[in-house]
């Protein structure tokens, strides 16, 4: 191949660090090919956040940029570098998909920067599945019958939902409705109906299953509402709201999570589901607090000997965090008496709360005893990653005089309600 003499300056984006499924091979490849385009009179210019490799070593390239392999960064680094040419296919999986948010973002148009080796039509037909069976189509080459599915729609998860709505709102049917004979027939109705779908779409003709899971739902609230305006038992109605909410906020979450939230919360969510992880940015707190209470092991490290906590790796650890403190300095010995503490109030709550003889004071007795339930929960789940995080102080431990003053009065008010439950208004 001739040496084209309009191109004086190429950017090479490297693989990054070496993670399972990242072979090491890329950075000998880019490593190799830095060296014989500076061979051939090109100014090379590497993008590489791997500082242990021989591809990130000044003699290899005319500039390094140490420099997370993001969007950002790589954008940066075009605007300022001006290369004439991006080589993406050295840095492996990682390069590729830099180049493709490169060319989607508009940044090698903006640049005047021209893609070497595989262009971006090629790697989006090789990496779109749908492009590439109509390839091999093209190509004659033989491909396995599929259905692609390409929205939340038309996924697995939004079959098993649908099904699980149908199962609960017959289970729903047999406890309230008292009537264990109709609840057995929609449910194997439903059932028969999904597994048919399923089998004639497996071996017949591949089609997206989930219209009929919707057809079955549809028709299932059509038959509960009719059973209510025949028999006028209003747990018919009930249970037809119960799956229309289920529907209406199932299809809704997708909408809401990418268009309604802001970004920092839907982060927090992804990362949370392990879609994302982000152990620098959204996840830090999480990540950090994690290792905390593993550290602390069965007796923990002893009271003010927590090193996570004492050399400040875990933020917010005297208010929002405060449970992961007791985890590394207690152990989990410690972590299990606190729990268990908080499950005596609790107890100790509901008790109170039943023995009311007005309603008014049974009510105040459960909210009191929800709210305390409520931040143990979510603070605790989010200490050690099972809910977001969303700055929920843990009751009577978290740093902060509001919460202290605000859960005293709550529980003291309950206990003035509850020394007057005997007293008679005349």
């Amino acid at each position: 191949m001739p040496k084209r003499n309009d191109i004086h300056k190429v950017l090479v984006i490297g693989s990054g660090p070496i993670v399972i499924g990242q072979a090491a091979e890329f950075d000998y490849a880019g490593t190799q090919a830095c060296l014989a385009l500076k061979e051939e009179g090109y100014e090379v210019i590497l993008a590489n956040s791997n500082p242990a490799t021989i591809m990130t070593d000044h003699a290899i390239a005319d500039k390094v940029y140490m420099e997370p392999l993001t969007l950002e960064y790589l954008a940066r680094i075009c605007r300022y570098e001006r290369p004439d040419a991006i080589i993406p296919g050295l840095g492996g999986q990682t390069g590729l998909n830099l180049a493709m948010q490169l060319e989607e973002k508009g940044v090698l148009k903006e640049c005047e920067i021209e893609m070497l080796g595989t262009d971006a039509a090629s790697i989006r037909r090789a990496e779109d599945r749908e492009l590439f069976k109509e390839l091999c189509e093209e190509l004659g080459e033989p491909v396995v019958p599929s259905c692609i599915t390409t929205s939340v729609e038309a996924s697995l998860g939004h079959f098993v939902v649908l099904l699980l709505i149908q199962i609960f709102s017959c289970l729903l049917v047999w406890v309230y409705c008292e009537n264990q004979a109709k609840a057995l027939r929609l449910l194997a109705g439903c059932l028969g109906v999904s597994l048919l779908a399923l089998l004639f779409s497996l071996y017949v003709i591949p089609f997206d299953i989930t219209y009929v899971e919707v057809a079955v739902c549809v028709a299932l609230m059509g038959y509960l509402l009719w059973q209510w305006l025949a028999t006028r038992i209003r747990n018919y109605l009930w249970i037809t709201l119960f799956a229309l909410g289920s529907l209406v906020f199932f299809n809704a979450a997708d909408y809401v999570l990418n268009h309604m939230m802001e970004p920092h919360q839907r982060v927090r969510i992804n990362v949370l589901l392990g879609l994302e992880e982000d152990l620098k940015g959204a996840g830090y707190n999480v990540h950090q607090s994690e290792i905390a209470i593993g550290s602390g092991g069965l007796e923990g490290k002893g009271f003010l000997n927590g090193t996570q906590t004492k050399l400040k790796f875990v933020p917010e650890q005297d208010t929002d965090f405060i449970f992961c403190t007791v985890g590394e300095e207690e152990g989990f010995l410690g972590s299990a008496c606190v729990l268990l503490l908080f499950l005596a109030l609790i107890l100790r709550l509901i008790h109170l709360a039943e023995r009311q003889y007005h309603p008014f004071g049974r009510i105040y007795g459960y909210c009191v005893l929800s709210i305390f339930l409520f931040h143990v929960f979510i603070n605790v789940g989010m200490v050690l990653g099972l809910t977001p995080v969303i700055g929920i102080p843990l009751p009577f431990f978290s740093y902060g005089g509001s919460s202290l003053w605000g859960f005293t009065l709550l529980l003291f008010i309950f206990l003035r309600i509850d020394a007057g439950r005997n007293l008679v208004r005349t």
